[in-house]
C-alpha cells in the first residue's frame, strides 16, 4: 500500500488573521486583561486536566500515593488560579455553571475575557461549552 502525501499545496499562503480569537503574545490595549501569561494559564488547563480542579480529592490522593500518579497542584497566584479552574471546565465539561463565571468575575476577568476564552477553547476543542446562565 502506498501512501501519499495529501497536504494542499498553495500557490500563494493566505494572508489573513483571527486576532480576534487566538491569543496573542501582549494584550492589544490596557482594557483587556488577557495577556501572554493568561493564555499560557489557558493552554495549561488543558494539559492539567480535570484531575487538577480537586488535587486533594480521595481518588487524587489513591492514585497519587497508590500509583505515583502527578496531580497538577493549585497555581500560587489566586487570580491565575481562578482562570485556570474556568480553563479546565472550559475544556472538559459540556455545560458551565454560573458559578464557574462567577468566580472568573470575581477575580477581575470580564465576560469580554470569557467569552474570548470560550471561542479560544471552542477552536481547540470543536465544540464550544454551554452556558448555564451569565450572572
Amino acid at each position: 500500500m502506498r501512501h501519499e502525501n495529501l497536504q494542499a499545496q498553495v500557490a500563494t499562503p493566505w494572508e489573513g488573521t483571527v486576532d480576534q480569537i487566538v491569543p496573542s503574545n501582549e494584550p492589544s490595549n490596557d482594557n483587556e486583561s488577557l495577556g501572554r501569561q493568561e493564555w499560557a494559564v489557558v493552554d495549561m488547563a488543558r494539559v492539567d486536566g480535570p484531575r487538577s480542579a480537586n488535587p486533594d480529592g480521595l481518588l487524587n490522593s489513591l492514585l497519587r500515593t497508590v500509583f505515583a500518579v502527578s496531580i497538577p497542584r493549585p497555581l500560587a497566584n489566586e487570580r491565575l488560579e481562578a482562570l485556570r479552574r474556568f480553563a479546565v471546565a472550559a475544556w472538559y465539561r459540556a455545560e458551565l455553571r454560573a458559578r464557574d463565571l462567577a468566580a472568573l468575575f470575581a477575580a477581575g476577568f470580564s465576560s469580554n475575557d470569557a467569552a474570548r476564552i470560550l471561542a479560544y477553547v471552542a477552536l481547540g476543542r470543536g465544540s464550544a461549552p454551554e452556558v448555564e446562565a451569565w450572572p
